[in-house]
């Protein structure tokens, strides 16, 4: 897959929610990727 194929598919998943952690970083709820929490 080309990069810039790559490029837009993590922008599309973030704009939907979605985060992804940088390799290393730990985060509450776990490593990886997880949905982004909502603001009440």
């Amino acid at each position: 897959m080309r990069e810039s194929n790559l490029r837009l598919l993590r922008l599309t998943f973030e704009a939907a929610g979605i985060v992804f952690e940088e390799e290393g970083e730990m985060v509450r709820g776990g490593i990886g990727v997880r949905l982004k929490a909502s603001n009440p």
